[in-house]
């Protein structure tokens, strides 16, 4: 087995510094500029991995899921379809 030391496994300041950064990105540039119903979708869904939207729709109470998800999938990075009829996703680990 291949050891390491721990100063290895510990990010760098670099690295830290870039993760914010994109982190703030995501923010500001997709999340920010949603309509406020959509971002709220959206992060309220975030705690669902995998999920389908019929799920999110009755867990949150809410109606027409599907296609605002599928919108999400179609324009931004932040979530993945699972399967080809794009029933399930999951969310972009910059998401969780």
């Amino acid at each position: 087995m291949n050891q390491r030391s721990i100063t290895e496994l510990v990010p760098t300041d670099d690295a830290l510094v870039a993760h914010r950064m994109v982190g703030e990105y995501v923010r500001s540039e997709i999340i920010g500029s949603m309509s406020p119903e959509r971002r709220d979708l959206v992060l309220r869904a975030s705690a669902f991995d995998p999920f389908d939207a019929a799920m999110v729709g009755a867990i949150l109470g809410i109606e027409g899921v599907d296609d605002v998800l599928r919108d999400v999938a179609r324009t931004t990075p932040l979530l993945i379809e699972l399967d080809v009829p794009g029933k399930w996703y999951r969310w972009h680990r910059l998401l969780r």
